[in-house]
């Protein structure tokens, strides 16, 4: 960057001008240049915004026409009417969240279920058993607390 910036200002990079400036002013400037060195690619257009154009490939040329005069391209015109088809395909058969609609105990559970077909244990997890009330649960917390707190 410094050679760079020495050359074209014919300036050593020790310079205060080159000093007082960000690496990022600097990238800047540089890209800028880069970009007009090369006008059949691009040019600035009556904004001051830089527009590329005859890059060689249609779409990219019709996209860049289409972003300078203030549209949106069409991103998808760049796939084929099959490709599309796989991916709406794909997309609607796949239910993007599985546990869309479960309960959190249902989530648990179904999670619990998956790791145990898969060889993982969920170690230390405490289930009650069927007809425990919360008050028994808070007793058994206070209890393991005491035991806790006696060590």
């Amino acid at each position: 960057m410094a050679r760079w910036w020495s050359r074209k200002y014919r300036l050593p990079s020790n310079h205060e001008l080159f000093q007082d400036r960000t690496l990022f002013d600097h990238l800047v400037e540089y890209y800028v240049d880069k970009f007009e060195e090369r006008p059949i690619e691009s040019y600035r257009n009556k904004d001051g915004e830089i527009q590329f154009t005859d890059t060689g490939d249609e779409l990219i040329d019709l996209w860049e026409q289409q972003i300078a005069e203030g549209h949106d391209p069409n991103l998808y015109e760049a796939f084929s009417e099959e490709s599309l088809e796989q991916i709406r395909k794909r997309t609607a058969a796949k239910q993007l969240d599985p546990y869309q609609g479960l309960s959190m105990k249902e989530t648990f559970d179904k999670i619990e279920e998956h790791a145990k077909r898969q060889g993982l244990t969920v170690g230390g997890r405490y289930r009650p058993a069927a007809g425990t009330t919360p008050e028994d649960l808070k007793n058994r917390i206070r209890a393991e607390l005491e035991k806790f707190e006696d060590e």
